[in-house]
């Protein structure tokens, strides 16, 4: 469903998959939620859209449940990927990120998932500015996975959060260290990630959440003490 201005939300239980209407540069989805999950091309076709009206899609992280449907909705689309250097590795040998705990990385590779070409991955890197949503800003912030990133577009407000920061409850707050590869760069990316003050925070769990000033700064506060 449609929640912020251009963005869509769409609730793939495993993980959230964003859509935005670039008027500009056609439709870009972030993250791909698991295979049989979350249909991005079926709602594009609700709009009366074509398949190819998805120009780009960006990952956060090669989790499974982040990239389980990629490879499907890639071919489907031809849109260009764009992913970390690690993320860009795994995604063309269908292969996931270590998280330092035994029951994901054991979990993990049971859930086969097909391959993405590598020729159609794109690298970015911390610091780079995408030519989408009015100039969009690659984040590196490691800690749930080693090479995860998030995006921020400054002149909508919004924030691809990926796992950095979770909208569990009706509260934003960093990836769980039950979940991360490293917790203390977890809270460290997500004090990065929440000075920048977004309108929202579209997070790959929990519901896209927008923060009143005092929450936010509770947050802040919360993550610069710990």
């Amino acid at each position: 469903m449609n929640v912020f201005g251009n963005l869509h939300w769409l609730n793939g239980r495993a993980a959230n998959v964003y859509l935005y209407e670039d008027v500009e540069n056609g439709w870009i989805m972030v993250d791909a939620g698991y295979r049989g999950m979350v249909d991005p091309i079926g709602y594009l076709a609700k709009l009366g859209l074509p398949a190819d009206a998805l120009k780009h899609i960006l990952i956060t992280h090669a989790d499974v449940d982040h990239v389980g449907n990629l490879a499907h909705v890639q071919e489907q689309s031809g849109a260009q990927v764009y992913a970390g250097k690690e993320s860009a590795e795994l995604l063309p040998q269908a292969k996931f990120p270590l998280h330092n705990k035994w029951y994901i990385d054991r979990m993990a590779p049971l859930l086969k998932v097909r391959p993405t070409p590598a020729n159609v991955i794109k690298t970015v890197n911390d610091g780079d500015v995408l030519p989408l949503m009015g100039d969009l800003h690659v984040i590196a912030t490691p800690g749930h996975t080693p090479d995860h990133h998030a995006f921020f577009s400054p002149s909508t407000g919004i924030l691809f959060a990926g796992d950095a920061i979770a909208g569990w409850g009706g509260k934003i707050a960093p990836s769980k260290a039950m979940m991360s590869n490293n917790y203390d760069q977890v809270q460290q990316s997500a004090l990065k990630l929440a000075e920048l003050t977004p309108a929202l925070f579209a997070c790959g769990h929990g519901k896209p959440y927008q923060h009143t000033y005092d929450e936010l700064m509770e947050m802040l506060l919360s993550l610069r003490n710990s």
